[in-house]
């Protein structure tokens, strides 16, 4: 996954001040907590400089699942899939009594009001700014940051008789071996056994299979396909061609998933899709994770 998503929650609500988590409710950042410039520092802020305020029915965060989206170079679908499951993991925990930890912000323990109480985390450890502090390409080209200059002298070249002889005397031991491999192994025997025994192997193959279609009812229902197959998961349908495109820039906008295609199907019908590629044993979860972004009424299509 690289980032962990509990690094990337944090480091958010340091950026922006606020963050949100599905069902459990929003976290504040009431002060600024300057990060310290040596990697991995530890500080102790003071108490109350992170709130939490309860909200069963909180929001999908939008701000945070476009920051995922841009740390990670996941599509959206995705992107929203793991914060799902670590807030579903989170959520597990509370029911279970157990307290839900957020690396770097607090924790947080279910009362018996079935409530969510927080505590702040007091040593919070920060590298936060490493990835911002470096300077982006367009930046450079911008001249807003100037690239950085090696002012260290260049090595100079060093070459002499010895240098050279050893040299030569490499290449000449190299060829020679080259020769003596050549003249007592043959490379190209060798390739034309690989490939008869590749052929041998594949007749035998073939009268495996053919035994196999005799015996339909017994030997078929052992084979089991596990490949994974490509879907397009049919978000919008329509039949005029213009109404599908005003869709699917309008979803394009809202989701900012640039991932969206627009095709007309064998029916006549102008479908708009993801296309993935996956096992069918998984396409609950992701089904799931797409329908809150983009409605219930959403299949899929084997391509």
């Amino acid at each position: 996954m690289g980032m962990k998503i509990e690094q990337l929650v944090a480091e958010f609500l340091y950026q922006e001040k606020k963050v949100t988590l599905t069902d459990i409710g929003t976290f504040i950042l009431n002060v600024d907590i300057k990060t310290p410039t040596n990697e991995d520092a530890t500080i102790t802020p003071p108490d109350g400089s992170i709130t939490f305020h309860y909200n069963p029915q909180a929001p999908i965060d939008e701000n945070l699942i476009k920051f995922i989206i841009g740390r990670t170079g996941k599509i959206r679908p995705l992107a929203l899939s793991d914060l799902d499951s670590f807030i579903m993991l989170g959520k597990q925990f509370l029911n279970l009594g157990k307290p839900f930890t957020l690396k770097n912000i607090g924790m947080l323990l279910k009362n018996s009001q079935n409530q969510y109480e927080f505590s702040q985390d007091n040593r919070i450890t920060l590298n936060l700014n490493q990835q911002n502090d470096l300077p982006k390409n367009e930046e450079i080209e911008n001249g807003l940051t100037e690239p950085a200059i090696d002012f260290s002298s260049a090595a100079k070249k060093k070459s002499s008789i010895k240098g050279k002889f050893i040299i030569i005397s490499i290449l000449l031991l190299t060829i020679t071996g080259l020769i003596l491999f050549l003249i007592k192994y043959d490379p190209f025997e060798s390739k034309s056994k690989t490939i008869i025994s590749k052929i041998d192997a594949n007749k035998k193959n073939t009268d495996t299979i053919g035994n196999i279609s005799s015996h339909p009812d017994t030997t078929l229902k052992t084979i089991e396909k596990t490949d994974f197959n490509f879907y397009n998961i049919i978000i919008r349908s329509f039949k005029d061609s213009a109404d599908a495109t005003k869709s699917i820039k309008k979803l394009t906008k809202k989701t900012s998933d640039k991932n969206l295609i627009l095709y007309k199907s064998t029916n006549s019908q102008f479908k708009i899709a993801v296309h993935f590629q996956f096992h069918l044993s998984d396409s609950t979860h992701i089904l799931d994770s797409i329908k809150k972004t983009y409605g219930k009424k959403i299949y899929l299509e084997k391509k």
